[in-house]
């Protein structure tokens, strides 16, 4: 018997949805990204918190968070001469300010596919476990939420070891940059300094969103919809492609945006996206490529790296039978194995994207549903299907146009 103790075996789970279809919205991404930070960094950097109080179908944000910020933060902060902010201390127009930000007002929806999907920093759920995600979808009533940390969390932290203080200060502005009430005096810090690390940590939160999935509708050669999912670096290549050599490319498709889409765009707004820019206010969705910080040989190795990344990350932890008995599969074989999988759910909660994902890892990696591809047949089942409309069938056809010279022939069809 070993004196030792092993790791833990590894947790398998079940992947998470894409949310391509889903049509919340996340308006004030900057300033709620720097709240979700603050709370966290200025709170023990704990992985897991409830930050809200309930009061009655509303929430706020515990006092005891918010004055762990406050507390920090205030030496920066003052009043402006207002009439709003008039008879009031600074902590109550700050506790004010803050329980009026998306993080407490926007529905659980909107959060999931921001802090889940776009930066991967926290799970998001209610504390209530009975209640379903819809919960929040009508009557704008707001529940407690409990917030899950990722390890993304501790590399921001890292990537500002010793200026702790100066990022706090930064987010800090993120915060009340639209403030009518209060607004940061940065005292000993000069402007250059603080705009430095703002950008800084812009730059590291886009970097933390570039394996992001989007998708949109475009047109096809048949004139009906198609689906196109991308990530950020497919909008890199498209902006430096060199045979297309074109300067502008539509991220926003035929139809209304939806999913992590929606909040692409607002980062692209509000710039915090370093190699990508509207490129003209009058044509919605179109971008182009920032040379304000990097060049297109950069960007297109940045492309290249982000590529490579993305193959790196997707390692297959069941492969250990095939590598242990030098069998090695093809990837005509990998297709072929005895499964049958049905990939079901309402319109838009991304079924596409999952079967693409799934047979890019099994067998075809340059494959998309725009292309297609001979080993593969896509289909719809719905109560009316046949099993003849799968295999195919046997229909008669008459030929001739004369009544006297008409046969009946049958051929196939599928």
């Amino acid at each position: 018997m070993s004196e030792f103790k092993y790791p833990k075996e590894f947790i398998s789970t079940d992947p998470i949805n894409a949310r391509l279809g889903i049509k919340s919205s996340f308006p004030n991404a900057k300033q709620n990204l720097a709240l979700l930070y603050l709370l966290w960094a200025l709170n023990g950097k704990k992985a897991k918190y409830e930050f809200y109080d309930q009061e009655q179908d509303r929430i706020k944000i515990t006092s005891k968070y918010l004055n762990n910020i406050f507390n920090k933060v205030e030496p920066y902060l003052q009043k402006r001469n207002t009439k709003d902010a008039e008879n009031k201390s600074l902590f109550e127009l700050f506790e004010k300010e803050i329980n009026s930000m998306g993080l407490v007002t926007d529905q659980i929806e909107s959060l999931q596919v921001a802090f889940e999907l776009v930066w991967c920093l926290a799970k998001v759920t209610f504390v209530n476990k009975e209640f379903s995600n819809v919960k929040e979808r009508k009557g704008g009533k707001r529940y407690a939420k409990c917030f899950e940390f990722t390890s993304s969390m501790d590399l921001i932290s890292y990537a500002f070891l010793g200026q702790d203080n100066e990022l706090n200060i930064a987010l800090t502005t993120w915060i009340f940059e639209k403030s009518k009430v209060i607004k940061v005096n940065l005292k000993e810090y000069s402007k250059d300094k603080i705009d430095l690390l703002s950008n800084k940590a812009l730059d590291l939160f886009s970097l933390l969103s570039e394996n992001t999935a989007f998708s949109i509708k475009i047109p096809t050669s048949n004139d009906k919809d198609g689906s196109l999912v991308f990530k950020k670096e497919g909008i890199y290549r498209a902006l430096t492609d060199e045979k297309n050599n074109k300067s502008n490319v539509n991220i926003v498709g035929e139809k209304e945006t939806t999913g992590p889409l929606r909040i692409l765009l607002t980062m692209i707004r509000q710039h915090m996206e370093p190699y990508i820019t509207m490129s003209d206010k009058n044509q919605k969705g179109v971008v182009s490529l920032d040379d304000s910080k990097a060049n297109t040989d950069f960007i297109v190795n940045y492309a290249k790296r982000l590529g490579t990344n993305f193959e790196l990350s997707n390692v297959n932890l069941n492969n250990s039978k095939s590598e242990n008995t030098n069998v090695e599969s093809s990837s005509e074989d990998t297709l072929r194995g005895g499964k049958n999988i049905i990939f079901y759910g309402a319109p838009g909660t991304g079924k596409s994207y999952g079967i693409q994902d799934y047979i890019r890892k099994h067998g075809i990696p340059d494959y998309s549903a725009e292309k297609g591809n001979k080993y593969v047949f896509r289909v719809t089942l719905h109560p009316e299907y046949t099993y003849s409309d799968f295999v195919g069938q046997l229909m008669p056809i008459v030929k001739g146009s004369d009544s006297d010279n008409r046969e009946i022939i049958y051929d196939f069809y599928l």
